[in-house]
């Protein structure tokens, strides 16, 4: 009886492993190689303010490096299914990645140190600051926004870059 249920067991544990690998399948980390499609930089030039660097590459891998100083750390990196590639290939080539004006009744003085800069397939589509007189389309803010859930990483979060200490931050 014992033996029968040991090997029910397995068969289960086996099968619900399956199912997941069918529903979700997952490649182990990667090096990156290849050209860089997507980059988001958060620069910072206060003194010893932190910059981030997300970049996903050609062959899934995605990368998070923080620098501080002369420190830097990078997070393990990780891959993206095929699959999830063509995915991302194709949202970025229908992106059309123009800029639009920004109208405003009041003129804008705010100062600030920090800016995101975004590039694909090494372009530098953007660089959105405090006080920008230009925006992102429409099409492409929403590339944006998909990319940053499914590359998923912290450093691409608005309140991690804000503070690196919150939760589910690096």
């Amino acid at each position: 009886m014992r033996v029968l249920l040991a090997v029910l067991l397995v068969t289960a544990v086996a099968s619900a492993d399956e199912q997941v690998q069918r529903i979700a399948p997952r490649r182990a980390t990667c090096t990156p190689n290849g050209s860089i499609w997507f980059e988001v930089q958060h620069r910072d030039t206060a003194a010893d303010a932190a910059q981030t660097s997300v970049k996903l590459y050609g062959n899934g891998a995605v990368t998070t490096t923080r620098t501080r100083g002369a420190s830097s750390a990078k997070e393990a990196g990780r891959c993206l299914a095929a699959g999830e590639m063509e995915n991302i290939e194709s949202m970025l080539k229908k992106a059309p990645w123009k800029t639009v004006e920004i109208k405003r009744k009041v003129a804008c003085t705010t100062t600030s140190t920090k800016s995101k800069v975004i590039s694909v397939f090494g372009k530098r589509v953007f660089t959105d600051r405090e006080c920008k007189e230009r925006a992102l389309d429409r099409t492409s803010e929403a590339t944006v926004e998909q990319l940053e859930v499914q590359i998923g990483s912290s450093a691409m979060r608005k309140d991690c870059n804000e503070n690196p200490l919150a939760k589910g931050c690096f």
